[in-house]
């Protein structure tokens, strides 16, 4: 039962980091305990400890990106990467080996930054919307393979507000030959 809680939990910090819409959430946080929503009846204990369990890499995404999110210095921020660990399926067809997806400071920075249209890196994302990236990854909208960037993958992800509006992005996927992927947010409906 420890670790069901534990699992409700971190799906509990998660839910809250992304702001996600009470009609969809797991959880119904209530002051000191949480009560778990209708959804919970489609999910076995098994499902709940595997989505927990996700939901601690996810949220350690999330810590991530408030991270750089809240630095007052941002001229400090570098190329240093940050993991987005997850190894989904549905590139297992294209991405033979089994490694961790990575973006760096410096441009995740720069795609939660509103500002001139001129720089493409800028693109005014959300860091609520950046938080949910591990999890979208999971469940693209399509992967293709990019005939101009050998190597490289190109993912489209739509995110739901859960009210009719979607936000999709398209990210680029490429073997950085450092045992890991790099992830370039390239296009997105937020500009």
């Amino acid at each position: 039962m420890n670790a069901l809680n534990n699992a409700i939990t971190n799906i509990l910090i998660y839910e809250d980091a992304i702001e996600r819409d009470p009609a969809f959430r797991i959880t119904k946080p209530k002051i000191g305990y949480i009560e778990l929503s209708e959804r919970v009846k489609e999910m076995s204990d098994k499902d709940l400890l595997a989505y927990g369990k996700k939901c601690v890499e996810y949220n350690t995404f999330g810590a991530d990106i408030d991270d750089i999110r809240d630095t007052m210095f941002p001229e400090i921020l570098n190329m240093s990467v940050i993991v987005c660990n997850v190894r989904p399926a549905v590139y297992k067809d294209v991405i033979p080996d089994s490694l961790p997806i990575t973006c760096t400071q410096k441009h995740l920075f720069q795609i939660m930054a509103s500002g001139h249209a001129r720089n493409r890196d800028i693109h005014g994302i959300k860091p609520e919307l950046l938080k949910r990236i591990p999890e979208l990854l999971e469940k693209p909208v399509s992967v293709a393979v990019d005939s101009e960037n050998k190597g490289c993958l190109l993912v489209t992800l739509a995110a739901s507000n859960n009210v009719g509006d979607s936000q999709s992005f398209t990210v680029s996927i490429k073997a950085s030959g450092l045992s890991s992927y790099e992830m370039l947010i390239l296009d997105s409906s937020q500009h």
